[in-house]
């Protein structure tokens, strides 16, 4: 399963309606998300936020590695996801 960082967003109510598109997300703040998908590259996850270019500017990045300090259920939604 692979993690991807999604943030950065010029207009983060857009993005975080956007967001509905994947079943196992974690908001992290409004235009930060995390997104676990099995099958997809950054390209597809970008194209699936928004193909368009109506959402805003936002970034994706998987993630490989992590470390910081954040709420106990955040890095719980990592773990559960093997990370």
């Amino acid at each position: 399963m692979a993690i991807f960082a999604v943030f950065g967003s010029s207009n983060p109510n857009l993005l975080d309606e956007a967001m509905v598109e994947f079943e196992d997300v974690y908001k992290i703040t409004p235009g930060q998300w995390l997104v676990s998908e099995t099958h997809m590259t950054t390209k597809e996850v970008s194209a699936k936020i928004d193909d368009t270019g109506n959402k805003g500017n936002f970034i994706v990045v998987p993630v490989t590695n992590y470390w910081g300090r954040h709420p106990a259920d955040t890095w719980e939604w990592i773990r559960v996801r093997g990370l």
